[in-house]
């Protein structure tokens, strides 16, 4: 995923060093093609090389967009929260995207002293989830990074193949969070989004390793990329809190992917895997860490797909 690392590179050439920086220094060399969406907590906007100059001192006159973007700008209120949610997301970044190539990647981020909050309906958004006090104005917390295509909600699929591989992608990256103590918090579909395979990965067959154990697989148009980390949490020792570091993610994406799937076989099969989850027996519940529902999820997709290529590495 060469082409991932390349664009973030130059992206980050191309933008201020200072950390101290607003949205109209920031876009010196872009520029905002839209915004993606408002939510409680920030806003998205959609950025691509500049071609002309453009006035970014009234971000609320920004009509919103649906065509993709180079990548994506988030701003949102200056609370403790929403730093330690970029700091977590830089983690992932340097932790987990170097053996996984499902997550989203951080780029950089800025702390603005004064900017617009647009927010639902152009009313503001809330200073931070334990804070619901609007602001239209103030200061931000700004984040450049990965723009990683629509959610898992747009995503029409009746290929049972496609789904088992995604889920096995999906499982192993969980592994390797729980490998660097961190956790997402909100595995729903809105927070899972399938991105364009680069054309030059299109059919190779990428390598898994969990532990000593090397997993094969060929890769199609779109691969599955974990987004959003507000509700997560990195450390302390997941020892001390066992069972919530080693199933909350597995649970949660489990029981998604069950409501959401349209495969009666995949249904079940998320079925079968919960049923562990509340049984007192030691062994029965480290049966549900996700290492072992990887290997599981793979085994399903090696029935359906059995065809191989030249192996690459997942991440360089």
């Amino acid at each position: 995923m060469n082409s991932r690392l390349d664009t973030k590179s130059d992206i980050i050439k191309r933008v201020p060093k200072n950390v101290k920086t607003c949205v109209l220094d920031i876009l010196k060399n872009y520029q905002i093609m839209g915004f993606i969406s408002s939510g409680n907590f920030g806003d998205i906007y959609a950025i691509q090389h500049s071609k002309k100059n453009q006035d970014t001192k009234n971000l609320l006159a920004v009509k919103k967009t649906s065509k993709t973007p180079l990548f994506i700008m988030k701003v949102a209120f200056k609370s403790s929260e929403n730093v330690s949610e970029v700091k977590l997301l830089k983690q992932v970044t340097q932790r987990v995207s170097r053996r996984s190539p499902h997550v989203s990647m951080y780029y950089k981020h800025y702390l603005c002293d004064n900017t617009q909050f647009r927010g639902k309906r152009k009313v503001g958004v809330y200073k931070s989830p334990s804070n619901w006090t609007t602001v239209k104005k103030g200061k931000a917390i700004i984040t450049l990074m990965e723009y990683n295509g629509k959610s898992l909600y747009n995503f029409n699929n009746t290929d049972a193949s496609i789904e088992y591989k995604m889920l096995f992608q999906l499982m192993y990256t969980l592994f390797v969070m729980q490998e660097n103590n961190i956790t997402h918090g909100d595995l729903y579909f809105s927070n899972i989004t399938f991105m364009k395979t680069p054309k030059d990965e299109i059919n190779k067959v990428w390598e898994y390793r969990i532990f000593n154990t090397s997993f094969y697989i060929k890769q199609s148009k779109y691969i599955p990329v974990i987004i959003d980390f507000g509700q997560g949490e990195s450390g302390p020792d997941p020892q001390q809190y066992a069972d919530y570091w080693k199933e909350s993610d597995v649970k949660m994406l489990l029981e998604e992917w069950q409501d959401r799937t349209r495969n009666e076989e995949i249904r079940n099969f998320c079925g079968t895997m919960l049923n562990y989850i509340g049984e007192s027996d030691a062994l029965l519940r480290r049966y549900l860490y996700a290492k072992n529902i990887a290997r599981d999820f793979f085994k399903k997709y090696t029935q359906y797909d059995q065809r191989m290529g030249n192996i690459t590495q997942i991440w360089k």
